[in-house]
């Protein structure tokens, strides 16, 4: 039985975000929470109030994921969480991080306003996720629910620690492997590399054969082996944009405002410039790791500079994903 589709309301351009439930022999399990406002919340429960709910995970931390936790809370239902992204809610709970993360973007040349928003990514993840006691999920180490094993499998990219789950040949895949757009992949860090990570989760997905994928967003698909390729080529068409735009030593702020985007970088708002940026600095990594690109600080501020030109090198260190 495939699970089952219920569409919550969320402010933004997507519109809304999609949480399932599956059916077991013990009741159902419910997979994502939804954006924590009054509208979503209706609608989710009157769903799940029909229903005997005896399971409930989260595939990451943002908001319109977990954002009625509390909810669910309250009904007796604790939700299970990668350990990978409690730490990571953790992290960005820290009073600390906001500090860390603004420097680490001023350093990269970042404007007042995506530090600003920087900033007060500790305030946003305090209030959301003050109090949550959640089973902790680790990957590969199988739930069993009634006579169903639920799997969850950590995709880390999107976030550190993204989780799918597969269940029944079945994979709910969270943000990671989305119809028609990409999920934001953003550094946190001066030496991470969640581009990489994300690249490399797209070939655990694939290697899992799933029959159907139930994404986040838009409507299962059955063709995952065809979306992750594409996905891979944005990403490197991404790395090539960001090689042709480097003629000259730049911040990954000037690099940032230089690519293209869903609209032009003066148009993007505070929030979209903050993933813009994080994005660019992920790519940026990735491209520093292949030796394709080097970094120096000169008076407290990174510039990037090329080191070849990625179309005469041939593809990245990473396998690439074949039939």
């Amino acid at each position: 039985m495939e699970p089952l589709l219920v569409k919550l309301p969320m402010p933004g351009p997507l519109g809304h975000v999609n949480s399932y439930l599956l059916s077991t022999t013990e009741g159902m399990v419910l997979v994502d929470l939804g954006y924590p406002s009054e509208e979503a919340w209706s609608t989710l429960h009157k769903t799940i109030e029909r229903e005997k709910v005896v399971w409930v995970a989260i595939t990451h931390h943002h908001l319109d994921h977990g954002g009625n936790w509390r909810r669910l809370k309250a009904m007796g239902l604790r939700p299970a969480i990668m350990d990978a992204e409690l730490k990571e809610i953790e992290q960005f709970s820290s009073p600390t991080f906001g500090r860390e993360l603004s420097s680490y973007f001023q350093e990269n040349g970042a404007d007042s306003s995506i530090m600003e928003y920087a900033s007060s990514i500790p305030e946003r993840y305090g209030s959301l996720y003050q109090g949550l006691e959640g089973d902790t999920l680790r990957d590969g180490v199988k739930v069993r629910i009634g006579e169903t094993d639920i799997i969850p499998v950590w995709t880390p990219g999107h976030t550190g620690g993204h989780t799918c789950f597969l269940a029944r040949g079945k994979l709910i895949s969270g943000d990671h492997v989305l119809q028609g757009i990409t999920p934001n992949v953003s550094s946190r860090l001066p030496d991470d590399d969640p581009l990489g990570n994300y690249l490399r989760s797209l070939e655990k997905v694939v290697s899992l054969s799933p029959d159907f994928v139930f994404p986040a967003h838009g409507s299962p698909y059955n063709k995952l082996m065809e979306r992750a390729q594409e996905i891979e080529a944005h990403h490197l068409e991404r790395l090539n944009e960001i090689i042709r735009v480097l003629k000259q030593p730049s911040t990954a702020f000037q690099v940032s405002s230089l690519i293209s985007w869903y609209r032009p970088w003066d148009e993007l708002s505070q929030f979209d410039r903050f993933m813009a940026f994080g994005e660019t600095l992920a790519h940026l990594h990735r491209l520093e790791r292949e030796g394709l690109v080097s970094s120096r600080t000169h008076n407290g501020i990174r510039f990037y500079f090329p080191e070849a030109d990625l179309s005469h090198h041939g593809r990245p260190q990473w396998r690439i994903i074949t039939r």
